[in-house]
């Protein structure tokens, strides 16, 4: 594979559920009846009930809640993460490759929308988690100052460019305010399905996430 390339899963992408059929106007005199209209109904009442079904039940309409996730998972999809990361670091593209269509558990620090964002180090996760305590503790202009440096430790650590593809019906029935200036920080496990060197950026479809997520 040459540098740059973007690399993607080998696994086909799962179809759109949708109803396939053709409703036809025609003109009749009134009182005659219609030639096959009772069969027709019969035939096409049951295929767009069957259509209507399988488009609701179709994969990754709903996220899963990311508190439920057994612990295994979550560990193992945290390792896969460390692995990209260290394949970034060492401009490994094959080890990169190789973790495309696997589960990676990331926090992704958004502005601007939740497609997008930035997708941090494990090590930036883990202080992450101090960081919501000590901010917890205090109020103020030295809340402010925390914050501060909170952003420009983040701003010199590892981070790659991160597109997440939800769906608009994922991102109202988990985000609060969707459509306000965004601004947030959440945690996503999904398939990196994406991943450039060269680009510094990954790709990933959700599979969990909190069940609501606060924008700023």
């Amino acid at each position: 594979m040459e540098t740059g390339e973007m690399m993607t899963s080998n696994k086909p992408a799962a179809g759109n559920a949708g109803i396939v059929s053709r409703l036809t106007i025609e003109h009749h005199w009134p009182g005659v009846p219609e030639p096959g209209r009772s069969a027709s109904m019969r035939f096409l009442v049951p295929t767009i009930l069957l259509s209507l079904l399988a488009a609701a039940c179709q994969p990754g309409a709903r996220l899963g809640d990311l508190s439920r996730v057994a612990s295994a998972e979550r560990d193992e999809a945290q390792n896969n993460w460390q692995r990209a990361q260290k394949a970034f670091q060492d401009e490994d593209h094959r080890a990169l490759e190789e973790l495309c269509g696997r589960t990676v558990l990331i926090l992704v620090d958004a502005s601007g929308s939740p497609w997008t964002g930035r997708a941090l180090s494990v090590e930036e996760r883990a202080m992450s988690e101090r960081d919501a305590v000590r901010l917890a503790a205090v109020r103020g202009e030295y809340a402010n100052q925390i914050a501060r440096e909170i952003r420009e430790r983040r701003d010199r650590a590892w981070q790659v460019d991160c597109k997440i593809d939800f769906t608009r019906k994922q991102v109202s029935d988990h985000f609060i305010w969707p459509d306000a200036v965004f601004t947030s920080q959440f945690e996503v496990l999904g398939v990196l399905t994406e991943a450039s060197i060269s680009g510094h950026s990954v790709r990933v479809k959700p599979v969990a996430i909190p069940p609501m997520i606060l924008q700023l």
